[in-house]
């Protein structure tokens, strides 16, 4: 194919993959009742946060519901254990690696398919056709949990290869079309305060959207260079740098942060609400309504901030291929000082960016306790900065396929 048709090509092609994401998403899941379905996942507040940033939906239980989150999952536990640095690791084939991702894959589909399964299982027609205790439904339905979520992760590898944006770019909408949503009403029970979506609150909505955009894409783009000598390149470019993000964890951190938090809240009864003391602790210490939950939150932001940063940075590893490169920062002995180095740097970014991060968070819901529905704003900046930076990276590659194609082949 001509080069200069390569980049519409691959616009078309993943086009084409969002909309069998969106057909898939529409497909339900057989021998269930979507209205009791739909209603027992409105009171799982933590699967409908996740379902935000991965793709999936839990409107009601359909193909696609889990989206990318099997595979997203995956790709988090496979980054830790790339970052432990180990031998066997390291010396795996790249069709190895891949193997192993499928079937880490296909292992945590088979578990959150069951975590769906559970929160829906009143929903299931009765299924017993040899009378033996065993609901056919329920065991179709993980069937279909899992195949989709397998489906989907096709869908991504393929659009990785063929299209633009790769895996994450089957997530994006999926986010935007929870926004309204999650502005107006949070999501669930987790924020109950409303946001009236008149024409007044739209507009203003709209205003303090677009002034978060472009004050949050140029902190994300915001780097510190840290000058690299190259002894062993010897030519103009001998000497570079080491980027590292002011916002090392880009928006990891909103992707999970919300979720996490919510898990908790499964111990408090679903139906009266608090119990007894542990109960009441509970739902004091983990909502988004109380000093308490918002301070936890804010530190469960800064937290996972900083877990996420060291795995994007992996000052460790970074100092050991700089040692082996024969590569060093001035003034700074290779090896455990070069990780130091490092490290400090990370540290001190770190701090202030997950400070940030933690404020945009906590923010809103602080100004929420004062004034309703502002806490919900802090769903509409968690989505819109996770969108920041999945375009980032899409406009990334498609500058990389111009460049390309600015060269003629002979």
């Amino acid at each position: 194919m001509n080069k200069k048709h390569d980049l519409l090509s691959r616009f078309a092609w993943t086009c084409f993959l969002l909309l069998i994401v969106l057909v898939g998403q529409q497909i339900l899941i057989p021998g269930i009742d979507p209205l009791t379905a739909g209603r027992s996942l409105d009171q799982v507040n933590f699967l409908q946060f996740i379902s935000m940033t991965t793709g999936g939906q839990t409107a009601v239980p359909s193909l696609l519901t889990l989206g990318m989150r099997p595979y997203m999952t995956m790709m988090i536990i496979w980054q830790v254990i790339t970052a432990l640095d180990l031998d066997v690791v390291k010396q795996l084939s790249q069709r190895r690696v891949g193997i192993i991702q499928r079937f880490l894959t296909l292992f945590f589909s088979l578990i959150q398919g069951f975590e769906m399964i559970y929160f829906i299982r009143d929903a299931f027609d009765s299924n017993d056709p040899w009378q033996i205790g065993i609901n056919l439904n329920v065991a179709i339905a993980w069937i279909v949990l899992v195949g989709g979520a397998m489906f989907m992760t096709w869908l991504g590898d393929f659009n990785a290869v063929h299209g633009i944006g790769g895996t994450i770019a089957l997530i994006i909408p999926g986010i935007i079309a929870s926004i309204p949503t999650g502005l107006s009403s949070g999501v669930g029970s987790a924020i109950t305060t409303s946001y009236s979506l008149t024409t007044q609150h739209i507009i203003i909505a709209v205003l303090i959207g677009l002034l978060f955009i472009i004050v949050m894409y140029y902190l994300y783009q915001g780097e510190l260079h840290l000058h690299v000598e190259r002894p062993l390149t010897p030519s103009v470019y001998a000497s570079s740098y080491f980027p590292m993000r002011f916002l090392t964890a880009g928006a990891m951190p909103f992707m999970f942060s919300s979720s996490l938090f919510s898990v908790p809240r499964l111990l408090v009864n679903q139906t009266v609400g608090p119990t007894d003391a542990f109960q009441r602790w509970v739902a004091t210490w983990f909502s988004f309504q109380t000093w308490q939950g918002i301070l936890m939150y804010g530190i469960l932001i800064v937290l996972l901030g900083y877990a996420f940063g060291y795995l994007n940075v992996q000052p460790t590893n970074v100092a050991k291929e700089m040692k082996e490169n024969g590569e060093y920062f001035l003034n700074v002995m290779p090896g455990d000082p070069t990780e130091m180095f490092l490290s400090g740097h990370f540290g001190r970014l770190s701090l202030l960016g997950n400070l940030i991060l933690a404020l945009i968070g906590v923010g809103p819901l602080i100004v929420g306790l004062y004034i309703p529905g502002t806490a919900n704003f802090s769903v509409l900046f968690s989505s819109l900065f996770i969108l920041i930076t999945l375009t980032d990276t899409i406009i990334q590659q498609v500058r990389a396929l111009r460049t390309k194609d600015r060269y003629s082949v002979f």
